[in-house]
């Protein structure tokens, strides 16, 4: 909690520094200003979960064993994996020993590996910030979200799922530029990484739909069904999963992330009440903002099993380009005041979120 605190208010100081500097938005300085704002907090975040000791997080050690194990077999065994896990069913994600093997080419060092996943993810995710944005504060925000919301998914957990979600939002230029191909190859690459990518496929054609609201409105509505008829759906996508390693889910019961839903659809619900008449801003930030609906479609699965909130995160992701919506000056919206209670309120979760956290070359042993 601490480092992120830190991370936070030196972010916070130097983006104050920046605007000092450069107050016209738009302007050739400004934006020179927001590129160095955004590379800050890129390498911050990507440091801080590459240089992680590896008792940091659920799953870091046995990942590693992961790592140690695959990097030392053959290419043929790593190719019969494919045939062991698409046509024995033994297994799952054979692409992601391929991953390992590849980098081993560069290097055998996990510490290195770790760095490199977190490049993976954190590049990509503040370009879909960056580019998303007009303001310094909206990439401090973004990062303030983030922290609330999905540091303990992608900065100390979940690499394989972590490398699929970076490879999908690759893949979300190709959606922007209209590339199908390329769109599809990413997702089956991110796929035989982790097959729950498959899930962001449909996004090529929902985030065309330029019916923001009625998409909106139409998710609301079927909240409530999706919650109740939870169990059925979920138990439906681990059959076309094709494996038994997700047969589970649909049985584990869970109370869902309600904390994280009602954030989420509370940020969600002030970005679309803010732009409910501007219907040119919605259309042209369609993706966007399907992107989020989908993603609170999506969360009442978290209530069979709280390891689905996992699969909403593809989606999910792009609410963090939404502070910056908020930000955004508008006649008549109390921006100061939302932003106020918004930042409050992920500070407060932030402060009050029990983490540990140490570099790898400091003496760490986990609480039990």
């Amino acid at each position: 909690m601490y480092l992120k605190v830190i991370i936070l208010i030196v972010t916070f100081l130097y983006m104050i520094s920046l605007k000092n500097q450069y107050r016209q938005v738009g302007s050739i300085g400004y934006e020179k200003a927001r590129k160095k704002l955004a590379i800050f907090v890129a390498i911050l975040l990507i440091l801080q979960s590459g240089l992680r000791h590896l008792y940091v997080g659920p799953d870091t050690v046995q990942y590693f064993s992961h790592f140690s194990e695959d990097i030392r077999l053959s290419w043929g065994a790593i190719f019969q994996n494919f045939f062991n896990v698409y046509q024995l069913g033994e297994g799952k994600d054979a692409g992601y020993a391929v991953v390992e093997k590849l980098f081993s080419i560069i290097s055998s060092d996990y510490q290195f590996y770790l760095l490199f996943v977190a490049t993976a993810i954190f590049v990509p995710m503040i370009m879909l910030v960056y580019k998303s944005s007009k303001r310094l504060e909206d990439i401090w925000l973004a990062l303030l979200m983030y922290y609330a919301l999905f540091y303990h998914f992608f900065s100390v957990t979940g690499i394989r799922q972590t490398l699929a979600t970076a490879t999908c939002l690759f893949a979300y230029r190709y959606v922007k530029q209209r590339r199908l191909l390329g769109f599809t190859i990413c997702i089956a690459i991110a796929m035989f990484i982790h097959k729950t990518a498959l899930i962001f496929f449909p996004f090529y054609w929902i985030s065309q739909i330029k019916s923001v609201k009625t998409l909106f409105l139409i998710v609301v509505t079927s909240f409530p069904i999706m919650t109740a008829m939870g169990y059925q759906f979920t138990t439906q996508l681990a059959l076309l999963s094709g494996s038994e390693n997700y047969i589970g889910y649909a049985d584990e019961g869970s109370r869902g992330a309600i904390n994280l839903i009602l954030f989420y659809f509370a940020v969600g619900a002030i970005a679309f009440w803010k732009y409910r008449k501007d219907n040119t801003f919605l259309e042209e930030n369609s993706s966007v903002f399907n992107a989020f609906s989908i993603g609170l479609f999506l969360f009442p699965l978290s209530f069979n099993s709280p390891n689905l909130v996992r699969l909403v995160q593809y989606y999910s992701i792009f609410i963090l380009v939404f502070m910056g919506y908020i930000n955004a000056q508008k006649n008549k919206f109390p921006n100061k005041l939302i932003l106020s209670l918004l930042i409050l309120a992920l500070t407060y979760k932030i402060v009050t979120t029990g983490d540990e956290y140490a570099f790898f070359w400091e003496y760490f042993m986990p609480m039990q």
